[in-house]
């Protein structure tokens, strides 16, 4: 008797499998056979499921999204002091750059689908929760007592530095690793600043 699989496993077979024909094949290869042929079902079963193709390229964001939730999760469970806050912070602003091969294909799978899909309404929802996490992350480690006129200078600029080392490495001109060197550098000259200045107080 053929074993019957649960929906929810069926449902993740086709994120996984529009996340990996993104990659491969760009926002255009995003087709019901696609998928099909992906996940060894028939198009007429996948249609079944997704009845219009234009339900499909939200399920690879999806994919990208829980295993981003995951990761979160699983570096929360396992950080250790790591000095200062804004140290800690900083580290978690790192870890959420596109740093290896994996998180790479993530970040240019995301990109591909939400510029691709800019005017629907997950894909500006998936920018607005991004945008907010790193501007809240951001926010935390710039210390309040800067002045007034410079702190959202600094805000903006680690902000910039973040994102421009992820638009590198989605468009293959930085590798992965550089990425965080890149960061990491930004945030070890800030915080040697703030720290002559006598701006980050003790942890």
């Amino acid at each position: 008797m053929p074993r019957i699989i649960p929906l929810a496993d069926r449902v993740d077979g086709v994120r996984e499998a529009v996340h990996t024909i993104t990659l491969r094949d760009g926002i255009e290869g995003i087709t019901h056979l696609a998928v099909a042929q992906e996940i060894y079902a028939s198009a007429s079963t996948l249609k079944r499921m997704f009845a219009s193709a234009s339900d499909l390229p939200v399920l690879g964001l999806q994919w990208v999204e829980r295993r981003t939730r995951y990761r979160r999760g699983l570096a929360a469970s396992r950080e250790l002091d790591e000095g200062h806050p804004a140290a800690r912070l900083g580290n978690m602003l790192i870890r959420e750059l596109p740093h290896d091969r994996t998180l790479a294909d993530h970040a240019r799978v995301w990109s591909a689908l939400t510029s691709g899909f800019a005017r629907h309404d997950w894909s500006i929802a998936a920018v607005n929760a991004k945008q907010l996490y790193l501007a809240s992350l951001v926010d935390e480690i710039v210390p309040d007592e800067l002045p007034e006129e410079i702190r959202p200078f600094e805000a903006s600029r680690l902000l910039a530095v973040h994102l421009g080392a992820e638009a590198g490495v989605v468009a293959d001109t930085l590798r992965p690793e550089e990425s965080a060197d890149v960061v990491s550098r930004h945030l070890e000259e800030r915080f040697a600043a703030w720290q002559r200045e006598g701006l980050l107080g003790a942890a």
